[in-house]
């Protein structure tokens, strides 16, 4: 059986469409999930911060995060694991897993991502 992934971003994402092209034209079996039509759970949250070594996937660049990170520090662990689903542009992204739920890559240029995640040859983009 041929291996599945599973990406999880925003679709509107310029870095987002770009993968997903590359992708399409590579033919990889892929499956794109929208955080704001798949809000992530505390389970995938915890999962996705483990493979970064950290206690939360944030992306810690993006101007959202920046502006209510006082906001989030104040809160407990629930809460963080709620606000983080309901405010997924502070969120990394894209994130990879195959259809075991491993985790396979975190953020990255579209270009590095074809070649070290999906093994495509660089000619081919």
């Amino acid at each position: 059986m041929e291996e599945k992934f599973i990406i999880f971003g925003i679709q509107n994402d310029e870095l987002n469409q770009k993968l997903l092209g590359i992708l399409e034209d590579a033919e990889v079996n892929f499956e794109f999930r929208d955080y704001r039509n798949f809000p992530p759970t505390p389970q995938q949250l915890s999962r996705w911060a483990e493979f970064e070594g950290e206690d939360f996937p944030i992306n810690g660049r993006s101007s959202f995060f920046k502006k209510n990170k006082k906001h989030f520090i104040k809160l407990d662990d629930a809460e963080k694991y709620q606000w983080l689903s309901k405010n997924y542009h502070a969120i990394l992204k894209p994130i990879i897993e195959d259809d075991s739920e491993n985790v396979l890559s975190i953020g990255g240029r579209p270009e590095r991502l074809a070649v070290q995640v999906f093994n495509l040859e660089k000619d081919l983009f």
